[in-house]
């Protein structure tokens, strides 16, 4: 993404190139890192003589499922812009789409721990060791909660600003539906925690099913508001809602699966902070 950067700032100040160079550049950067990758032996060619066909099948099994629940997770994402194109308009779109550009602030991050959490959890569950794939779920959902709560303070009160500095004078309004998508990336980490760790003990099916339950709270939400109140804060309120329906039915499911606590989350979050901290100073 460093190289896609440096062409957008070459492009914007110099070249003044059209939009479908800038698509050609993004491609070229991806290129540019799956060849390097080639060429320091990153990509795992050379292990495919290794398979066999009872490994095979149990990963086509495994990600059947894998690829419902991301084609439902990007149904989640593009589906609450997709039913305003078609029941609103244009400009509507694009009012909407400010925010949810600056609500990936809070996703980055959260992408990263998941990273993380989640070979670490496969690990523990493949050698049979629950108590240790709780631990890490609930360290991990509660750092990134007690991280996000100060973060979505923060950028509360810096919503106006921000949704200027992005969007310009025009979109400067959508501020109040960037704050209401800080009140749902509260709610995102034991979200995205929950699907994660159904994953990681090898039950995709049921993270399958959350993301369809979510993505269908969505969009009868989003039909609903637009019709009866054509109401673009009610969209985002939709997404809160959304999210919601993930970390109960993922509660649920980690409940039956796992004997997880969410109670939980929040003391093991603080001790592994403080822990962190110890250890920091330490050093």
């Amino acid at each position: 993404m460093g190289s896609f950067f440096v062409f957008l700032v070459i492009n914007y100040f110099w070249l003044h190139w059209s939009i479908t160079a800038v698509v050609i550049a993004h491609l070229g950067s991806h290129l540019l890192a799956s060849l390097y990758s080639i060429v320091k032996g990153w990509d795992g060619i050379r292990f495919i003589r290794y398979t066999t066909k009872a490994r095979l099948l149990e990963q086509l099994h495994f990600g059947k499922f894998s690829l419902v629940t991301l084609i439902g997770s990007n149904l989640l994402k593009s589906s609450d812009t997709i039913i305003i194109g078609i029941m609103m308009t244009g400009a509507d779109v694009a009012y909407y789409s400010i925010p949810l550009k600056l609500i990936e602030v809070i996703e980055i991050p959260l992408r990263s721990l998941v990273q993380v959490a989640f070979p670490a959890m496969s690990k523990a569950s493949r050698q049979d060791k629950p108590e240790e794939v709780r631990k890490i779920f609930y360290r991990y959902t509660g750092l990134a909660t007690l991280l996000f709560i100060p973060m979505a303070i923060l950028l509360f009160f810096l919503a106006k600003p921000l949704t200027l500095l992005l969007g310009g004078a025009a979109y400067v309004g959508s501020f109040t539906i960037f704050q209401i998508f800080l009140i749902y990336s509260l709610l995102l980490p034991m979200d995205r925690f929950s699907g994660v760790t159904l994953d990681a003990i090898n039950r995709p099916a049921l993270n399958t099913v959350k993301v369809l339950c979510m993505a269908f709270v969505n969009i009868v939400g989003d039909i609903l508001v637009i019709r009866y109140f054509g109401s673009l804060e009610g969209v985002a309120i939709c997404t809160i809602l959304n999210s919601a329906a993930g970390v109960i039915v993922g509660n649920l499911f980690l409940r039956h699966d796992l004997g997880t606590n969410m109670l939980r989350i929040f003391p093991e979050g603080i001790r592994y902070i403080r822990e962190s901290v110890l250890h920091f100073l330490k050093k």
